[in-house]
This record gives structure tokens, C-alpha cells and sequence, in this order.
């Protein structure tokens, strides 16, 4: 028994020298657990987030140019008879001439012949007289006013009263294609004491023209006042009848100013006729002395109360003592 324990031993003592020798088995090492694969669903919406707000800002900022103004027309009265005088006045309008006529409702014609024509200057202010036809075709009537070139045209609606029957107006006959010859500018000054005292002024501009054309001319005149060279005051047009050849006319329009007006005014117009134009100019010198008196009034009492509010006051005389009584008696 000792014999095989013995043989055992060394069998299993050789089994060990064996599998020192040869090497242990490697140690089966676990594979790491596999790293779960998270969706980038959310990724690209978070990164595109800022990019239109970054091209946003990146854009440069324009701003808009402001919307430009409606050229208008208005007229003194909703209605006229025909033959009658109508006051058309205009705003915002463009520089230039206008042509200012009543015309039928749509496609109807316009009355040609009672049409005006007026340069409006830059301030895009403006008006003329206007005698009021029927246009053929009859009514419902507007006045129309439209820029030489057609490009822009406003209305104003106008209602002809009286006669039923009124024909339409005449056709268009020859007119002179030139504005008259302004011979002579002046302003007459208000005679009124209220104006030098320093009141509201009313002046006359006084204009003299002469027709030197071979045909009768239809005159429009567009006047305005202010001060310094580009006066901008509207002045009521007057209605200048049409000039015969070879006659000369003296117009007078009322020019106002307003109350404590001083210095130079400057009264600024044009003669059109048929889109061409006649500038003429004339100035008037405001000086009221109502004013300048009373400030020079005020200023001598405000002298005079002050010297005698620092004129030193002299003490009374008192008799001396003794001095009063009876005189020494005589015996």
C-alpha cells in the first residue's frame, strides 16, 4: 500500500513539474460590455438652432425709404354753375407744369378749352382759377389735374348746376403758344395805418403784360410769398382773362403778411401759358414803426421813473430856537 501512495505521490508530483513546464493556461479575461450607440436624432436640430439666427444678424438692416406723398387736389366748392369760378389748389405735387381741366366721368372727353395750365414750384404747392365747362359728353364731372408727361394725375370730384341744357364746350381754337411779355413789377403798399402799426399788411402785386403773340393767350399766374429766395407762401391765383394780340394788361393780385412782419419779403410768380412759363419777381420792405414807438415810450418811462426813484429828498427848515415869539418891546 505505502508502495502505490508512494507511486501516486511521484505520478502526481510529475504532473506538476509537467504543467509548471509547459505553462499555465491564460486566465480567460470577460470582453468588455459592448458601448451602447446613443441616436443623434438631436443633434443636428441643436447645431442648426443658431445658424439662421447668425446669418440673421448678418444681414445687413436696410430701412425703408418713406412712402412718397399722393400728389392732391382740392377745390373751393363741392359745385358751380357753368361759366363760374372755380379755386383749385394742389399739394404734393412735383415740380413742373400741370394741366388743370374738367373732365367727364371714365372715358368721356374734357373741356379743352376752359383748361389751365400753372408751374408749380419745388415745394410741390400750388393752384390756379378755373372756369367751369361742361365737357362733351356731359356729366358726372371731375377737375383733373395731370403733369405734362401723363405720368401722374389726381381728381377732385365737381357737380355743374344751373342750366339742364348746357352744351357741351366748344371745340379748342388756335391760342398762342408763348407766355406774354411781364413789362413791368411792383408792389403797391397798404396804405393802412393798421399795417404800421404793426397789423396784418395787405399789399398789391401789380403785374403788366403784353401780348406780342399772333394769337390770343391764355394766361395762368402762380404767385407766392415769404422771405429769402425761395419764398414758399401760397398766394390766391387770380383769374386773368385771356389776352388779345397786341394788348397789354395790368393784373393785380392781393398779396397779405402777417401782423409784426419786418425786413425784405420776396413776391415770387409765373405767367404760363400753353407749359411755358415767365418768371417775375418783386420784394417789399416791411418796416412798422407802431412797435418800435411804443418800445422807445416804454423805455423813456422806465428812464424816467428810475431818476426819480434815486433823486435824493431835501429835509424841511426848521425855524431856530428863540427865533419865533414876539419882537423886543419898546417902552
Amino acid at each position: 500500500m505505502r508502495s502505490l501512495r508512494t507511486i501516486g505521490r511521484a505520478a502526481g508530483a510529475l504532473v506538476a513539474v509537467a504543467a509548471t513546464s509547459a505553462g499555465a493556461l491564460p486566465t480567460p479575461v470577460a470582453a468588455p460590455a459592448p458601448v451602447p450607440v446613443v441616436a443623434a436624432g438631436p443633434v443636428p436640430v441643436v447645431a442648426a438652432a443658431p445658424v439662421p439666427v447668425v446669418a440673421a444678424a448678418l444681414v445687413p438692416v436696410v430701412a425703408e425709404a418713406p412712402a412718397p406723398v399722393a400728389p392732391t387736389v382740392t377745390l373751393d366748392r363741392a359745385e358751380a354753375r357753368p361759366g363760374g369760378r372755380v379755386l383749385v389748389r394742389l399739394a404734393g405735387w412735383p415740380a413742373g407744369t400741370v394741366v388743370i381741366e374738367v373732365c367727364g366721368a371714365g372715358p368721356a372727353g374734357c373741356a379743352v378749352d376752359s383748361s389751365v395750365q400753372t408751374h408749380l414750384a419745388g415745394t410741390g404747392l400750388g393752384g390756379a382759377a378755373l372756369t367751369a365747362a361742361v365737357p362733351p359728353g356731359g356729366c358726372p364731372c371731375q377737375v383733373r389735374v395731370t403733369t405734362l408727361d401723363r405720368r401722374l394725375t389726381a381728381a377732385a370730384p365737381l357737380a355743374l348746376t344751373g342750366d339742364p341744357g348746357a352744351r357741351p364746350a366748344p371745340a379748342a381754337e388756335h391760342r398762342a403758344t408763348v407766355p406774354p411779355v411781364v413789362t413791368a413789377v411792383a408792389v403797391e403798399r397798404d396804405p393802412g395805418w393798421w399795417s404800421r402799426l404793426g397789423g396784418p399788411a395787405r399789399h398789391t402785386l401789380v403785374v403788366r403784360l403784353r401780348n406780342d403773340g399772333t394769337a390770343p393767350a391764355a394766361v395762368t399766374m402762380s404767385v407766392t410769398v415769404g422771405r429769402g429766395d425761395d419764398p414758399s407762401g401760397f398766394v390766391p391765383p387770380p383769374a386773368v382773362p385771356d389776352l388779345a394780340v397786341g394788348e397789354e394788361r395790368a393784373v393785380r393780385v392781393p398779396v397779405s403778411l402777417p401782423a409784426l412782419a419786418f425786413g425784405t419779403w420776396t413776391v415770387e410768380g409765373r405767367v404760363v401759358t400753353a407749359g411755358v412759363a415767365a418768371p417775375f419777381r418783386a420784394s417789399v420792405e416791411s418796416r412798422p414803426w407802431g412797435p418800435t414807438a411804443l418800445l422807445g415810450v416804454a423805455v423813456v418811462v422806465l428812464l424816467a421813473v428810475e431818476l426819480l426813484r434815486r433823486r435824493p429828498r431835501t429835509a424841511p427848515i426848521r425855524p431856530a430856537e428863540g427865533s419865533g415869539g414876539a419882537g423886543p418891546s419898546v417902552g
